[in-house]
């Protein structure tokens, strides 16, 4: 049986956390009961952190003060405290969406090793008020932690979101209203409400999001576009049209590259392409020549399609800038 890190049991742990919900004022054994518990989640979270630098991922980290815990216990009034899952959180930035897609899946394998009680939450897929990011939950001695995997952009977009919160209202994270809605802001030339300047940065983060697939499906298709030149010069070494042989008769050792090419053909064919092809009924010439034929638009598409993006990306961070200029002349409540 694991041993827990907790300096108390699961029940006492809830009892607590209803006091803290409950009292105008903290009790002086419930304070240190409290910093006990905290020291232990930060001891955890010490060891996550240096497990994510052996992954090769340099982490921030973090455990709730006292007045935001209270606070969410007391939001979220059926939230037991021993529940809270991000109470003690470390976070990485990464690039981009097959960045991250690739560290969940890393830390994930890496966790699931040493801790049974692992899981992913895909907040790209279920934003929360407008936040995207994926969070990996583990759970060693006890303790869970929060693993925030987000993107630069998602994690500059989130930021200013928490900037706001400090001078509008923590109620803005979480579905609100900012204080004193329809308090004029200003950014350059425009001028709008607090209201307005917050649902303009929930539309911005879908923005962010939408921007954020399309990067990752053109390095994707970039990847593809190499890889089918790769397998073209493969080809080179399989029976061409010279060898009547079909790829259901090569040998095992030739028919896995063979029918490599043949799945990379079928992806790439257009629609009167595809509708000839028989995986069983089909020489490498003929793959060799539809891959040929396609290959060079394909590479040719994703690389203009890829140069165009830093200037869209230049666009979604000043107007994420300019939502963040606004929050600072608007802090004064003009």
């Amino acid at each position: 049986m694991t041993e827990s890190a907790l300096p108390m049991s699961r029940s006492a742990l809830d009892r607590l956390g209803e006091r803290l919900k409950a009292a105008d004022r903290i009790a002086e054994d419930d304070l240190n009961s409290l910093a006990a518990m905290v020291d232990a989640y930060q001891r955890v979270l010490d060891d996550v952190k240096d497990q994510l630098t052996t992954l090769g991922y340099a982490a921030t980290t973090r455990v709730k003060t006292t007045g935001t815990l209270v606070e969410k216990l007391r939001r979220e009034d059926k939230m037991l405290l021993s529940r809270v899952q991000d109470l003690a959180g470390a976070r990485i930035i990464v690039a981009d969406r097959p960045a991250q897609d690739d560290a969940v899946g890393r830390i994930r394998e890496h966790f699931e090793a040493v801790s049974q009680d692992c899981r992913v939450v895909d907040r790209r897929r279920s934003p929360s008020h407008g936040y995207r990011a994926v969070h990996v939950i583990v759970k060693l001695r006890s303790v869970q932690v929060e693993i925030q995997v987000r993107t630069d952009l998602e994690d500059t977009w989130a930021q200013i979101v928490e900037r706001l919160a400090d001078r509008w209202g923590r109620g803005i994270r979480y579905g609100g209203d900012p204080i004193d809605p329809e308090a004029e802001v200003r950014a350059g030339q425009l001028v709008f409400s607090r209201r307005q300047a917050v649902a303009y940065l929930i539309e911005l983060g879908a923005a962010i999001d939408s921007f954020e697939v399309l990067r990752g499906m053109m390095m994707v298709l970039g990847q593809a576009g190499r890889l089918m030149a790769r397998l073209v010069q493969y080809a080179d070494q399989l029976p061409q049209a010279a060898d009547p042989r079909l790829i259901a008769e090569l040998p095992e050792s030739e028919r896995a590259g063979a029918d490599i090419m043949v799945a990379g053909a079928t992806l790439i064919a257009d629609q009167e392409q595809r509708a000839a092809i028989d995986p069983q009924n089909m020489t490498m010439a003929q793959v060799f020549r539809i891959v040929s034929d396609n290959v060079s638009a394909l590479t040719e598409e994703s690389a203009v399609m890829l140069a165009e993006l830093p200037v869209q990306e230049r666009e979604l961070r000043d107007t994420l800038q300019m939502i963040a200029s606004a929050s600072a002349e608007g802090s004064d409540g003009a």
